[in-house]
């Protein structure tokens, strides 16, 4: 019986968790806005690039298959977004790809990524001053 229920309440946080019963958006921790995309797989919720381990063996069953570049992933992105009722921090080095992301839909919090040798190339001052980007 306490095996049933243990079963039972990880089900029901499970859909709780993933969004299945919610009422409310999720805020993504941020997104890439990148031209140029990775050209391997990663596994989900790992953290882990590739899909491998440290010894060589296949790391995960459902491998997320790479964007084939910056276009598809901003529409898979979206679609994404749109699917679960996400927002999400959308950051790369390039302001103009941001403003893609933004002219094409709501969900977008902007913000732009930079290190600081290339804070005043990456118009960090004149963008965060703007209020154009919300984070940096």
């Amino acid at each position: 019986m306490k095996q049933c229920l243990l079963a039972l309440s990880i089900v029901f946080l499970t859909n709780e968790l993933m969004g299945q019963n919610r009422d409310y958006p999720i805020i993504d921790v941020h997104n890439h806005a990148h031209k140029f995309t990775l050209k391997y797989g990663i596994c989900p919720f790992t953290g882990r690039l590739g899909t491998t381990d440290e010894d060589g063996y296949l790391a995960c069953q459902d491998t997320l298959v790479p964007a084939m570049g910056g276009d598809d992933l901003m529409k898979k992105s979206i679609e994404y977004f749109e699917k679960y009722n996400m927002y999400s921090i959308v950051m790369t080095q390039d302001f103009g790809q941001i403003e893609r992301w933004m002219e094409r839909s709501a969900r977008i919090l902007p913000g732009i990524q930079t290190g600081t040798s290339d804070f005043e190339k990456n118009r960090v001052p004149e963008l965060a001053g703007s209020k154009k980007v919300m984070i940096i």
